[in-house]
């Protein structure tokens, strides 16, 4: 490209991008990736999970929020796209990592590389990186955009000229017992009631928040998340895991300006909550112990999981740990450990077309025979027979 005389040279500008902001630059031409530029050094490329959906993305720059909280902006100048990142408000955990390595398809000595060059990553605010794409886009495309045009601004809404009806008795009492049947669905992990209340849930005043009609929905979502957070944790997730939770689901709606699009954040910050909780619930599990044992299970799913380190993580000797764990639930922790590995290889086997190799890896097996043993004893049957007799 050639502003006047002189010749912009866009991989040099992605370059020194990917170099002063410590996320992955790509230049795609035509669609097909050319180069990529990263300090960190990536086996496989996070970006290949969802490579289509950001090229079809329309406009000269747009935002995209994975599953998992990463966001990328993506800049387009004419048939070029540059893509960056991906980056997150805050780190993604273990366990998180291990499971996109996995869907990734990152080889087993290369699993450990892919998670330190993750973690190498900087974490930063989506606008952060969209501030710096505004000013690549200007020498591009010669146009100037604000943050407000991409993260989005709360235009068209004319504050209301008197003022707000303070809400009334009766529905100040609708919002808290909406409110109340929400949390305990949450903390009950009762899926099939949430959806129940979903698909008939009644109007709530949710009181005045803000003058502004989008801040008002967002300070709304932060006031529900909170509450979330605190009943999926008193359901018996794990605190930390929870609360970043809350963090990432912050996060997003603050970079969200559509009506829409924040009602339905909404409900799936609930749903994703009571989806956690209920799978912390399966099987009428809900002594505390046996709840605070399943949550370290399902966050060191990829890990060779020993009494000790569950211990550990409860401030419980050994001895006391599985003595009691088994007055509890009536069965050893060690079998428990193992079911937990069992049903999420189940899911796997019958969901992807992952290799009974790389899913006993990413259960933490030492090899695939002992996955296959184990499995064998819980099912009856083996892996390859299993995925088989369910395709």
């Amino acid at each position: 490209m050639t502003i006047g005389q002189k010749k912009i040279d866009i991989p040099y500008l992605a370059e020194t991008m990917a170099n002063l902001m410590g996320i992955p630059v790509r230049i795609y031409r035509n669609g097909i990736r050319a180069v990529t530029f990263s300090l960190a050094r990536l086996p496989k490329d996070p970006v290949d999970l969802i490579e289509e959906e950001l090229l079809s993305l329309e406009g000269n720059i747009r935002s995209y929020y994975t599953d998992d909280f990463h966001y990328y902006v993506v800049l387009r100048h004419e048939e070029t796209r540059i893509v960056f990142g991906p980056s997150r408000i805050c780190p993604l955990g273990d366990q998180g990592l291990k499971e996109m390595a996995f869907r990734l398809g990152v080889l087993k000595d290369e699993v450990g590389e892919f998670m330190e060059a993750m973690k190498s990553m900087v974490t930063m605010p989506l606008q952060s990186i969209v501030q710096s794409v505004l000013m690549l886009n200007y020498v591009l495309n010669d146009e100037k955009l604000a943050l407000a045009d991409i993260i989005g601004a709360d235009e068209g809404f004319q504050p209301p000229r008197a003022e707000p009806e303070t809400p009334s008795l009766e529905s100040f009492n609708n919002s808290m017992a909406t409110e109340e049947k929400v949390m305990t669905i949450i903390r009950r992990g009762d899926v099939d009631a949430l959806e129940g209340f979903v698909q008939h849930a009644p109007a709530v005043n949710s009181g005045i928040l803000a003058r502004e009609h989008v801040r008002q929905l967002r300070n709304t979502f932060i006031v529900t998340t909170t509450l979330a957070c605190r009943a999926a944790i008193q359901g018996g997730m794990d605190g930390r895991e929870a609360f970043a939770l809350s963090d990432a689901y912050i996060q997003r709606c603050e970079t969200t300006s559509d009506v829409g699009s924040l009602a339905n954040l909404s409900i799936t910050m609930i749903r994703d909550y009571t989806g956690r909780v209920h799978r912390l619930r399966q099987d009428g599990v809900d002594g505390t112990l046996a709840l605070q044992v399943r949550s370290y299970v399902l966050s060191h799913l990829s890990e060779p999981i020993r009494t000790e380190d569950v211990a550990k993580s409860l401030f419980l000797s050994r001895s006391h740990l599985s003595t009691k764990f088994r007055e509890e639930t009536g069965t050893s922790l060690h079998s428990f450990i193992q079911r937990e590995k069992m049903r999420e290889a189940e899911h796997l086997l019958k969901k992807t077309d992952s290799p009974i190799a790389s899913i006993a890896l990413y259960l933490g097996f030492s090899s695939q025979s002992h996955f296959t043993r184990v499995f064998q004893s819980f099912e009856g049957i083996s892996p390859s027979a299993y995925r088989a007799k369910r395709t």
